[in-house]
């Protein structure tokens, strides 16, 4: 046949591997487009794109190679070719040719795919790159090569692809790290590569010539001396027990699974070796993660790829033999073996791995990694937050990692029986399997992540796989191509796909505090509307100079009087202090959703000006206007956090009026400033004294998420002005979250989160389930209920706040925030009580014995400390010795002090002797804060020795303890 028969040959291997030439090339888009999703995993990974269009090349020409010979013996087209006149050259050329062209027309296909995407997301490569490629191309070479052999010397192609795949692991691995230099080893690779190639052409041309050198995959025959004598085997004998002692379907069921056994059991040899080789070699390419997703989806395939080749499942039919009884024979079989070979795989990883975690040769830093501590990492309770009772999450986590392995390995065992079942070609079917796996674990881990109950979704689909097995491999191995079967098949994929929508939906969904919201919203937005037109421009003329200010103060130097470019803010500063000293409206919300310089961020900068201002003033004598200011600052920073519309901005409003009650008790303490102003201050000091709270903050949230939610009201006039145009995407995220479920969610979580804020973390009734309050106790039940929330709140995605700048998560330490607002009170009270010591030493020219006394200079009682458990500590003439407050501040002895022991409740103990603290040695005679906490990354040696300059016997200096 000459020329004409080696284009036929190439023509045949196009038609026979075309389809999984396709099928891979949509696998490697799908890979591709990994890079697409919003999480940063897999677009991070420098040159992504390059490292699938390689690993997917490797692929195809390992796949290809396997078909070339072992699949003409599955078809049974072998000796038909041998027939063909045609040169054993031409045959052997036609071959190879086909499957380095087609290796290269791939690798031109994926390496273009690759090079768009990496252009498309802006991929970036590292010099780890080019080694890395390096890899890759040499393992194409090694993958051909020792796909084609055994090929030749296999008549399964899954088996020769599969052995081929290992070898090619052992091989790289082995020869990569060898004790040699690299042209050395490069050297050995190419020669062992050329040598399996020679030997593959020698063994193809002994294939053509009927004289093939093959390695048997079944289990031996007994000697002839055994058959010719008649005795049974050990298989003969079971099976007799069995069919003498149960019923004909039960006789039945144990010839069938005595035949599927018969044909497994050498299987399962050579793939637990290879799990063996897998836990050997994980410390270079983690191929103990690939085994575990790859032995259930392979015995899937397996449990009927043989009935497909041989055609024997037509033989059962025709005999009577019940297509459920064949079903349930295979499950028996490969089911059970791939549990057995899954668990034992994962308990020898865990163990073998966890004692030896050895750094490996790569260039890249990679240490053994068992399955199960991987697993372990990845699938927990995600994000418990702080707890008080772990265990209750530890028992939670491993729950979920058990649900988590159950639904993998059924969904995986059930993809592979489908994928055999509606396949015919086995290649295909492989391909198909092994490019939808790791999208299958991707998926599992995507809903763990999106804290969806597994066993109430992914697993009954899983389970719903299983079903479409029993109820579709009969009609689909009898090749029954009719319309109905079609649909059948589609229906056992829309129907249980839509269910799990549903139940995902469901799942996503947390009932709402319909019947008793925690905010009247119609109450807040009738108060909002309330404020005038000038009062609301006098505001954004404020906040729209904090940008321009801000620059100013950073190239003011310290003591510098007010900068002209200043002036207009410092007028309206006054004016706005002013008319907050009478009166108080409302902003309307919208206006701290803005862009125009109001962010929560800004504020400090109010408190940084009135702290240089004040100073300026001071020195240069001018003592009211320097009060006026500060006063001004702290009216306005109040009513900021009262107006603001996030926990970010209550706390930097927070912020910045502690850093203007510092600046007040700095001014009080000059020596110069008459004893009637400071009189007045501390009239004016005492109407500031209302404990902060973030009711109105909360309530001002409340209102405006409401709003962009059920898209009205000023809020989502503001989010589709800031959409810049983009209004159909704003629209669609809003579609999808109503559709997922996210946007109930969300404001399930609003009214939870917002009540538990205003109720003080008391986690609402409604929230608690009740089968957890009759399981557990009452303290394990509040805890559940505020880890679903936290839980809710961190996995909520497609809601419209999350395209915004302004606290989108809607979470909030409590612990924090009452630190923050019990901070905030005691510095009001320490401030306060600053100014009456300072006017009580003008009129009696000392400090009060005790702060007792104080109370007919505040007309009040002295209020107490807010932050700690104790009493103000107050020493009117000093520590007789220097007080080491922190690592860098030292008070001298003699100077008179006000102290709160501060939130960790901390004291202060005198030293006779040199003591070791969290300063270092320190010097005896002194007084020390304990205990003494210092951050481990400051290098300072601390000031120690210092005696902390001369007293001040006329200031009073207040000190938080704990703090720097």
């Amino acid at each position: 046949m000459g020329r004409h028969g080696f284009s036929r040959l190439v023509w045949k291997e196009f038609h026979a591997q075309s389809a999984l030439w396709l099928a891979l090339a949509i696998g490697t888009l799908l890979l591709l487009s990994l890079q697409l999703l919003p999480q940063e995993t897999f677009g991070t990974i420098p040159a992504f794109g390059f490292y699938v269009a390689l690993v997917m090349t490797t692929c195809y020409a390992g796949a290809s190679g396997a078909i070339l010979f072992a699949a003409e013996k599955e078809e049974q087209t072998d000796d038909w070719l041998r027939q063909l006149p045609i040169p054993t050259s031409t045959f052997i050329g036609a071959k190879f040719t086909w499957m380095l062209a087609s290796t290269l027309m791939f690798a031109a296909f994926s390496g273009s795919a690759a090079w768009v995407s990496f252009t498309f997301t802006g991929g970036k490569s590292d010099e780890q790159t080019p080694f890395y490629v390096t890899l890759f191309l040499r393992a194409l070479a090694s993958m051909m090569v020792w796909s084609v052999l055994f090929s030749l010397l296999f008549h399964r192609v899954l088996l020769a692809l599969l052995t081929a795949l290992v070898m090619e692991f052992v091989f790289s691995i082995t020869t990569g790290n060898l004790p040699i230099p690299d042209p050395a080893k490069d050297a050995i690779f190419a020669i062992v590569v050329i040598a399996v190639a020679i030997v593959d052409v020698l063994l193809a041309r002994r294939w053509y010539s009927t004289k093939p050198f093959r390695v048997s995959s079944m289990v031996p025959r007994p000697p002839a001396r055994q058959r010719a004598a008649g005795r049974p085997t050990i298989w003969q004998i079971a099976l007799q027990w069995a069919a003498s002692r149960a019923s004909l379907p039960a006789r039945m069921l144990w010839v069938l699974v005595w035949r599927e056994a018969r044909g497994a059991v050498p299987f399962l040899f050579w793939w637990g070796l290879t799990g063996i080789l897998c836990i050997l070699v994980v410390p270079w390419y983690g191929m103990n993660h690939f085994y575990l997703a790859a032995t259930p989806a392979i015995f899937g395939m397996l449990t009927y790829i043989g009935d497909r080749r041989q055609n024997s499942f037509r033989f059962y039919v025709e005999r009577g033999i019940s297509p459920r009884l064949v079903w349930l024979s295979k499950q028996l079989v490969w089911g059970l073996a791939m549990l057995a070979m899954v668990a034992v795989f994962y308990n020898v990883d865990a163990g073998w791995n966890d004692r030896h975690n050895i750094q490996s040769p790569s260039p890249v830093d990679v240490t053994h990694a068992s399955v199960a501590n991987t697993i372990r990492d990845a699938i927990g309770v995600p994000w418990p937050g702080h707890t008080t009772r772990p265990l209750v999450y530890q028992m939670q986590g491993a729950a979920l990692r058990r649900w988590y392995l159950a639904t993998l390995g059924l969904a995986l065992f059930g993809l592979g029986q489908l994928a055999a079942i509606w396949i015919p070609r086995t290649i295909i079917a492989a391909a198909f399997v092994l490019t939808v796996a790791p999208f299958t674990v991707i998926g599992l881990g995507g809903l763990v992540a999106l804290d969806v109950p597994l066993s109430a979704t992914a697993f009954p689909l899983a389970v719903f796989l299983l079903l479409a097995t029993l109820l579709t491999f009969g009609d689909c191995l009898l090749e029954r191509r009719t319309w109905r079967k079609r649909l059948a098949k589609v229906a056992w994929i829309a129907i249980p796909c839509l269910l799990f929508l549903l139940q995902f939906r469901s799942m996503r969904m947390l009932p709402a505090m319909d019947d008793n919201p925690p905010v009247n919203v119609a109450d807040v937005e009738r108060q909002t509307r309330s404020s005038s037109t000038n009062w609301e421009n006098q505001w954004r003329d404020l906040l729209g100079e904090l940008a321009i200010v801000s620059r100013a103060l950073q190239s003011q130097q310290t003591g510098q009087a007010i900068l002209s470019s200043t002036v207009r803010f410092a007028k309206k500063l006054a004016e706005i202090g002013d008319e907050l000293a009478t009166q108080s409206p409302p902003l309307p919300p919208v206006m701290f959703l803005n862009n125009d310089g109001a962010l929560p961020h800004s504020f400090s900068t109010i408190a940084t000006f009135a702290l240089r201002d004040a100073e300026a003033k001071t020195e240069a004598g001018q003592f009211r206007p320097a009060w006026k200011t500060q006063l001004h600052a702290a009216r306005i920073t109040r009513y900021l956090s009262q107006q603001t519309v996030s926990w970010v901005g209550w706390n930097e409003a927070l912020t910045a009026y502690d850093l203007v009650l510092d600046s007040m008790q700095t001014w009080a303490t000059s020596p110069d400033v008459p004893t009637e102003l400071l009189e007045e201050a501390l009239a004016d000091l005492k109407t500031l004294q209302q404990p902060l709270t973030a009711r109105s903050m909360l309530e001002r949230r409340y209102v405006v998420v409401r709003q962009i939610l059920e898209q009205r009201g000023p809020a989502w006039d503001w989010a589709l002005q800031q959409a810049s145009g983009q209004t159909q995407l704003l629209e669609n995220v809003v579609t999808a979250g109503v559709l997922t479920g996210d946007a109930e969610r969300l404001r399930s979580m609003l009214d939870y989160a917002t009540a538990m804020a205003l109720t003080g973390d008391t986690v609402p009734e409604a929230l608690i389930d009740p089968d957890t309050r009759r399981t557990q106790s009452a303290a394990d039940s509040q805890e559940l209920a505020e880890l679903s929330l936290r839980r809710a709140a961190a996995s909520t995605m497609l809601v419209p706040p999350r395209l915004f700048t302004f606290d989108p998560y809607l979470q909030s330490d409590v612990l924090n925030i009452d630190g923050a607002m019990n901070r905030n009170l005691t510095l009001q009270r320490a401030t306060l009580l600053v100014l009456a010591l300072q006017v009580w030493h003008r009129e009696h020219g000392q400090f009060p014995r005790y702060l007792s006394q104080l109370a007919e200079v505040l007309l009040t009682d002295v209020p107490p400390d807010s932050l700690s458990t104790g009493a103000w500590g107050y020493a009117p003439e000093g520590l007789p010795a220097p007080l080491l407050v922190s690592r860098r501040t030292v008070v001298p002895a003699g100077q008179p002090l006000l102290w709160s022991r501060g939130p960790f409740d901390l004291d202060i103990v005198y030293y006779s002797r040199s003591q070791q603290t969290g300063v270092g040695e320190t010097p005896p005679n002194r007084y020390v804060v304990t205990p003494f906490y210092r951050p481990t990354q400051d290098p300072s040696p601390g000031v120690n020795d210092s005696s902390g300059g001369e007293p001040q016997p006329d200031r009073i200096r207040f000190l938080l303890l704990g703090t720097d």
